[in-house]
C-alpha cells in the first residue's frame, strides 16, 4: 500500500495547484477581471491549507473514533461536492463574494486534496522502519508541475469546460482514495502510535518559522500585484511568481542544492543591492528589465530566507512545523488582500506590499548578520547601501500625485507631469488634460482629436444613445454632443470620484449621461436596452479584461446595437496585439471591420492609440478607410485562432513573441 503513497502526495498536489488556478479563472469575468481576484483566491487557498494541516493534526491527536468521524465526515462532503457550480453573491464587497463563491465551490475538494501529503506522511511516521520524507519530494514536484502545466498545457491547449471536466473527476477520484487509505488506517491497530502527546517547540523558534514564512508570502504576492497590475491579470502571468517562491522552497530543502544555496546566503544579499542600483541606473518604468529584476529579486530573497528556514527545521513533529508555515502565509495573504487595499495611504509608483517586503527582508537580514556586522566594515557598508535604497522605496517622491485611491480594483493615482493632470491605474495613464486653461477642455494621449476616437466621432455627430463600457478620465465625453443620452458602465467607483475631481469631461459635456457600477459585459447582459453606438475601452491597468474580448462578449454587444449600430473599440496596448482577437471575431460574426493606428506629437503632447470600428453596416465602416484611411484586417489577422468564453490564446498574441 506504501507504494501508492508518493504517486498519490504527487497528484494531489498537482491538483491542488491546478485548481487554484481554474477557479481563479472561473472567477475572473465576475469581477471585471480585475488582479485582485487572484490575491484573494491565494487568501482563500492558504486558508484552505492552513485548515487541511490543522484537521490532519486533530486526527492525530484525538481519539481514534473521532478521527474517523471526521474523515468519514469528509468523504461524504466530497460525494456532495462532487459537482460544483460557481455560485456569486449578489451584494457585499467584492473580496467577500469572491471568498464566498470560492466556499460553496472549492471547500471541500482542496481540502481534501490538501489534506492528502501530511495524512499519509503519518500513516508511514506510524511506522517506525519507514521515512515519509520522500513524500514531500512527490508533493513539491506535483506543485510544481501542476503550477506549471496548467497555464502553457491546459490553458493554451483545452477549453475551460474541458479542464473543469478533467479536475473534478480525477481531483474526486484521488479525493476518494486518500481518505479511504486514511479511514483504514485509523480503523486499524497500529495508528495507536500516532497518539501521543505531540512534541512542543521553543515559542521563539514558532515566531521565527512564521516570519520566515510570512515574509517570503509576502515577497510573493508584492511581486505577483506588480506583475499583473501591469501586464494583465491571466495564468501566464500568477505563474511566474508563484513557481519562483515554490521552487526556491524546494531547492532549500533539497540537499543536492546545499551548496547554491550556501552561496547564496552568504552572497545573495550583496547581489541584491548590486542589482538594486543597477535596475535605477539602467531600468526606466513599466518595462520588462523592470519586471525581470523583481524576478531576480525574489528569486534571491525568497532562497535566502527558505535557506535559513531549512536550517532551523525540527527533526520530528513536522506537520506542527508545516501547520506554522501555512500559518505565516495565510496571514501575509491577509495583509495583501483585505488589510492593504483599505488603507488610505499614497506611495508613488510603489505597491505598498512590495515596500513592506523589502523593509521586513532588511530587518531579517540585520538580525541574521546582526554578529557580523559588529565586526566587519565591509559589511555595514554594504548593508548600509541596502538600507539606502530601501529609505528611497519607503519616501518615494510624491510631488508629482496629487490624489490616489485604492480597492479591490486596484491603485487609481492623479498625477501632475509636464504641465498635463494625468490618470494612471496601475503603471498605465488613462487619460489627461492640460493644466494651462487654453488647452484644459481637450483630452490628452488616446483620445487626442487627431486619434482613431476623434475621427471616429466625426461620422457620428447626431444624439444618439450610447454605452461606454470603460470610464477613465471621462475623455471620451469630450466627443458627445448635445441631446446625446450616455450610459456609462464602469466597475471601480474610485475612477468616477477622480475623474470628476480632477478632470473636466464630466462636468462641461452637454450630453446626459448615467453611472453604472459593475462589470460592463454583466450589466449589459442584464440590460435590455439598444444603443446607436457601444464604446469597448475598459482596462486593468495595460490590459483589456479578456472576458470583454470573446465571440459570446461580441455577440451579446451585437444584441444590444440598433440596426446600423457602431462598436468602436479601444485596442492600444504596449503588450499584446488584439487585433488579432477581434479580426477573426468580427469574420466569425460577419461584421465589417476597420482599425486605424495613430502616432501624433503636437501642442496636445505625444499620442500613440489604435482604434477599431465594427458595424454590419459595410457602407459606414468603408467611410472610415475611404474618407479617413483606415486599415482593413489582412489574412494573417484573420488566420488567428478564434477567442471564445471557453478558450482565449495569450501566447498566440504577445507583441514579443
Amino acid at each position: 500500500m506504501h507504494i501508492l503513497f508518493g504517486p498519490l502526495c504527487f497528484l494531489a498536489s498537482f491538483l491542488f495547484f491546478s485548481g487554484e488556478f481554474l477557479f481563479s479563472e472561473m472567477l475572473m469575468p465576475f469581477f471585471g477581471g480585475a488582479s485582485h481576484v487572484w490575491i484573494t483566491c491565494i487568501l482563500f487557498y492558504t486558508i484552505i491549507l492552513l485548515l487541511a494541516y490543522f484537521v490532519v493534526y486533530l486526527t492525530r491527536i484525538t481519539d481514534q473514533i473521532i478521527a474517523l468521524c471526521i474523515l468519514i465526515t469528509l468523504l461524504l462532503l466530497q460525494v456532495s461536492f462532487y459537482a460544483f457550480k460557481i455560485m456569486i453573491a449578489q451584494s457585499g464587497p467584492p473580496i467577500w463574494s469572491v471568498l464566498w463563491a470560492l466556499s460553496n465551490t472549492a471547500l471541500i475538494p482542496l481540502l481534501t486534496l490538501a489534506m492528502a501529503t501530511p495524512l499519509l506522511q503519518d500513516i508511514i511516521d506510524s511506522d517506525l522502519n519507514k521515512n515519509s520524507k520522500i513524500l514531500l519530494i512527490f508533493s513539491n514536484f506535483g506543485s510544481l508541475l501542476g503550477l506549471i502545466f496548467y497555464p502553457l498545457v491546459g490553458d493554451t491547449f483545452f477549453g475551460l469546460e474541458t479542464r473543469r471536466l478533467i479536475w473534478q473527476y480525477a481531483s474526486f477520484a484521488c479525493s476518494v482514495v486518500v481518505l479511504l487509505i486514511g479511514m483504514n488506517a485509523y480503523s486499524s491497530d497500529r495508528i495507536k502510535k500516532m497518539e501521543s502527546t505531540p512534541y512542543s517547540f521553543p515559542f521563539m523558534l514558532s515566531v521565527r518559522w512564521f516570519f520566515y514564512s510570512f515574509l517570503t508570502c509576502l515577497l510573493m504576492l508584492a511581486v505577483t500585484n506588480f506583475i499583473t497590475h501591469g501586464l494583465g491579470s491571466v495564468p501566464l502571468l500568477w505563474m511566474i511568481p508563484m513557481g519562483i517562491y515554490l521552487g526556491t522552497f524546494w531547492m532549500a530543502f533539497t540537499e543536492r542544492f546545499a551548496n547554491i544555496n550556501r552561496y547564496v546566503r552568504i552572497y545573495g544579499p550583496i547581489l541584491w543591492g548590486i542589482l538594486q542600483v543597477l535596475s535605477y541606473i539602467q531600468i526606466a518604468q513599466n518595462t520588462f528589465l523592470l519586471h525581470l529584476r523583481n524576478y531576480l529579486f525574489l528569486f534571491l530573497a525568497t532562497l535566502i530566507v527558505n535557506s535559513e528556514l531549512y536550517q532551523k527545521r525540527p527533526s520530528q513533529n513536522l506537520s506542527s512545523f508545516y501547520l506554522v508555515l501555512n500559518l505565516g502565509g495565510a496571514c501575509a495573504t491577509l495583509l495583501v488582500s483585505v488589510l492593504i487595499p483599505n488603507i488610505d495611504l499614497s506611495l508613488s509608483n510603489v505597491y505598498l506590499e512590495f515596500v513592506l517586503a523589502i523593509f521586513f527582508f532588511a530587518v531579517f537580514l540585520i538580525v541574521r548578520d546582526y554578529e557580523k556586522l559588529k565586526k566587519s566594515v565591509s559589511a555595514k557598508i554594504i548593508l548600509g547601501t541596502v538600507l539606502i535604497l530601501i529609505v528611497y522605496q519607503l519616501s518615494p517622491t510624491v510631488k508629482n500625485e496629487l490624489d490616489s485611491k485604492r480597492n479591490f480594483y486596484g491603485l487609481v493615482r492623479i498625477l501632475e507631469e509636464n504641465g498635463e493632470i494625468l490618470m494612471a491605474h496601475g503603471n498605465t495613464v488613462h487619460g489627461g488634460r492640460k493644466i494651462d486653461p487654453k488647452y484644459s477642455g481637450m483630452p490628452l494621449v488616446y483620445y487626442h482629436p487627431k486619434s482613431g476616437v476623434g475621427e471616429a466621432f466625426s461620422f457620428l455627430s447626431f444624439p444618439k444613445k450610447v454605452a461606454s463600457i470603460g470610464l477613465g478620465a471621462g475623455s471620451i465625453l469630450y466627443y458627445a454632443y448635445p441631446g446625446d443620452d450616455w450610459d456609462l458602465l464602469e466597475i471601480n467607483q474610485n475612477v468616477y470620484d477622480l475623474a470628476l475631481k480632477h478632470f473636466n469631461f464630466l462636468g462641461r459635456t452637454k450630453a446626459r449621461y448615467h453611472l453604472q457600477v459593475g462589470d460592463g459585459r454583466l450589466l449589459m447582459q442584464q440590460s435590455k436596452i439598444l444603443y446607436d453606438l457601444i464604446v469597448l475601452d475598459a482596462f486593468s491597468s495595460d490590459s483589456i479584461p479578456l472576458h470583454l474580448m470573446t465571440r459570446e462578449a461580441f455577440e451579446l454587444y451585437l444584441g444590444r446595437l440598433n440596426p446600423g449600430g457602431l462598436m468602436l473599440l479601444h485596442l492600444s496596448n504596449n503588450y499584446c496585439d488584439f487585433l488579432k482577437v477581434i479580426a477573426p471575431i468580427a469574420h466569425a460574426l460577419k461584421l465589417e471591420m476597420a482599425y486605424a493606428k495613430r502616432q501624433i506629437h503636437d501642442q496636445l503632447g505625444k499620442s500613440d492609440s489604435l482604434w477599431a470600428v465594427l458595424s454590419k453596416d459595410v457602407r459606414l465602416v468603408q467611410n472610415f478607410k475611404t474618407q479617413k484611411g483606415w486599415e482593413s484586417p489582412g489574412q494573417d489577422l484573420l488566420a488567428h485562432p478564434l477567442w471564445t468564453d471557453d478558450w482565449q490564446g495569450l501566447l498566440s498574441i504577445l507583441n514579443f513573441l
